[in-house]
């Protein structure tokens, strides 16, 4: 037995985790791979029993796990940054669940044959969408603001509502009558008791960490235990009012201004995928394949009715005398994933609707065909229909220099002339003006502040390298860099072979992650060789470079604009356009290493 239990934890890691890195590497919806993997692990192979391995502990563990990532979505809702559009939002959370509540009650009594009262009680549990599905496809559609942002805050404001009723519709069924005056005090109780939990909760951690009464490194598992707490202690009182404190106490934190709280977002980020792998397999673990047949084609008829139907007049309804664009309406109306919530309150519910003595089996595997047709459909759809309507990002291509001295800005000057998107971040050293006027974008501000990371976002930066001689500053803000592109993309040019030799080669990149920008080079080295006549010069690869004759290579640019930081003397493939530093002919590409003034100037070509 224990092996088996621990064959079933393992197998929850290993698929859950597997199927997210298998997803990235096939640029493929994480999610899609998830129920795949869910299946193959429980009905297929039997590896993975959730009922087995978890008990009666299966329904609270899976509720709680969804309270913390609605923690995790609060965190990101910043009031400051969303005002033009919170109309929207609270439209498609109050008028678009009641739409999409009764015209999926209305498509499920026809195509189910369901009493009214089963009927309105599935549309309930098929209201939610939320962050476990859609913000993985968000973070692949990339679309613009205000749609973006739009469908961020109803992924995870929804949840809790869409609980809620669920929940007052499933008293009503119990007791074969809906009490109007019941139904109301649940409704008030649920919101005012859950969002009071978590403007507590926020408050005493804030309150805590501004007076450093929590040491640094348990700043992060004090907020899980605070999180934890409201979700337990507001569910005590009324039933799923912990959805609503999770998702206030994220949304609160991420809006106070008493202490500063990147690290926890930063911590609950990293947290999420593993909560996300471990539901999902969980999810799809527990679908019985032989009830899913019995329901499958009516309800995939249910799933055409929300695609098609309701959410369409949802976002009609809902954007009506905005100043949303039709595309913007269109990517609107083509995005609302069921997930994770929907799957664990159908379950529970079921279970209880069982021990009332009440048959409705069909509500688990209809649930399951709508996540799973839902997510195929918006899940393949999000990316190509996003291009389609131009409401997408455009691919980051640009690169950040953190530095202004004078070879940086001709470096900077020379990939911008390859059509590249170019950032300075520095706040002295250069002539703010003439570099704008050239087309370079300046960041002048707080590296530590969101502002920073957003820039990133609008100027579309996907390479950055950082070329101070302050090693202090390259340490805080290529670790900011880090966060937002990822330790692939972010390089570090050292000052002096001494600061390279400092936590190993490139610099202290083994302490932060960061890979070297040219190995064994430094900024005194190029400085002294652009001393001694070398230039910056954007050129197209020649088919007679060598790796003997080629000018060092500092960018590649392929034809579609995308920027690759070059490796030690390598040559990109001939017709790629390169930014490069071209020496001398008495210096050689080794010379890129750093050199004493007196060597160079010996080497150099003489003035005449």
């Amino acid at each position: 037995m224990e092996q088996e239990l621990a064959f079933g934890l393992a197998g929850i890691v290993v698929f859950g985790v597997g199927a997210q890195w298998l997803a990235g590497r096939l640029r493929l919806p994480s999610i899609l791979l998830l129920l795949a993997g869910g299946l193959i692990a429980g009905p297929v192979l039997g590896i993975v029993v959730p009922d087995v391995l978890f008990g009666e502990l299966l329904f609270p563990l899976v509720s709680m796990a969804v309270g913390v990532l609605l923690f995790e979505g609060g965190l990101g809702l910043n009031l400051a940054r969303f005002h033009e559009s919170r109309s929207i939002v609270i439209r498609l959370i109050t008028i678009g669940v009641v739409i999409t509540w009764v015209i999926g009650a209305f498509a499920a009594k026809i195509l189910f044959g369901l009493p009214i009262s089963h009927a309105l009680l599935l549309a309930a549990v098929l209201v939610v969408s939320g962050p476990t599905v859609v913000l993985p496809l968000l973070r692949q559609a990339r679309p613009n603001a205000p749609v973006g942002p739009i469908l961020r805050w109803e992924g995870i404001v929804i949840d809790p509502i869409g609980a809620m009723l669920a929940v007052i519709v499933l008293g009503a069924v119990l007791h074969h009558e809906a009490d109007i005056a019941l139904t109301a005090v649940e409704l008030i109780g649920t919101t005012v008791v859950g969002s009071a939990i978590g403007l507590a909760a926020a408050g005493i951690l804030a309150f805590a960490l501004s007076r450093f009464v929590i040491s640094d490194h348990l700043q992060n598992p004090v907020a899980l235990l605070l999180c934890i707490t409201a979700y337990t202690g507001a569910n005590a009182i009324f039933h799923e009012a912990g959805l609503f404190a999770t998702t206030v106490m994220g949304i609160a934190l991420a809006n106070q201004r008493i202490s500063p709280t990147s690290h926890i977002v930063h911590f609950q980020e990293e947290l999420g995928p593993l909560i996300i792998a471990g539901l999902f397999i969980l999810l799809g673990a527990r679908v019985d394949l032989g009830e899913v047949q019995e329901v499958l084609l009516p309800a995939l008829g249910l799933v055409l009715v929300l695609v098609l139907i309701a959410r369409p007049l949802t976002a009609l309804v809902s954007t009506a005398g905005t100043d949303l664009d039709q595309k913007q309406r269109i990517f609107l109306a083509s995005m609302a994933p069921r997930g994770i919530v929907a799957a664990a309150v159908s379950s529970l519910f079921a279970l209880k609707l069982e021990e009332a003595g009440i048959e409705f089996g069909a509500l688990v595997p209809i649930t399951f065909v709508v996540i799973a047709g839902t997510v195929i459909i918006y899940g393949l759809g999000a990316v190509p229909l996003a291009k389609m309507l131009g409401v997408a990002k455009a691919k980051p291509n640009g690169v950040a220099l953190v530095g202004a001295a004078p070879w940086v800005l001709q470096l900077a000057h020379e990939v911008r002339k390859a059509d590249v998107p170019v950032l300075i971040v520095a706040s002295q050293g250069f002539d703010r003006d003439v570099e704008v006027a050239q087309g370079i974008e300046i960041y002048e501000g707080s590296v530590s502040s969101d502002e920073f990371l957003d820039r990133l976002d609008e100027v579309g930066i996907s390479e950055a390298i950082a070329t101070t001689r302050n090693t202090e500053l390259n340490g805080y803000v290529l670790y900011r860099l880090v966060e937002a592109l990822g330790r692939r993309h972010v390089f570090q040019l050292p000052g002096t072979s001494t600061d390279r030799k400092i936590g190993g080669r490139g610099g202290d990149s083994a302490v932060w992650g960061r890979r070297p920008f040219y190995p064994d080079a430094t900024q005194h080295g190029f400085e002294e060789l652009i001393a001694a006549g070398a230039q910056v010069t954007t050129e197209v690869v020649d088919p007679n470079w060598t790796p003997e004759n080629h000018p060092i290579t500092l960018f590649a640019i392929d034809a579609q604009g995308q920027v690759t930081v070059s490796e030690y003397d390598h040559v990109p493939p001939a017709g790629t356009v390169a930014v490069c530093l071209r020496l001398p002919q008495n210096l050689c590409p080794a010379d890129v290493e750093e050199r004493s003034a007196s060597e160079l100037h010996e080497s150099a070509p003489s003035a005449s």
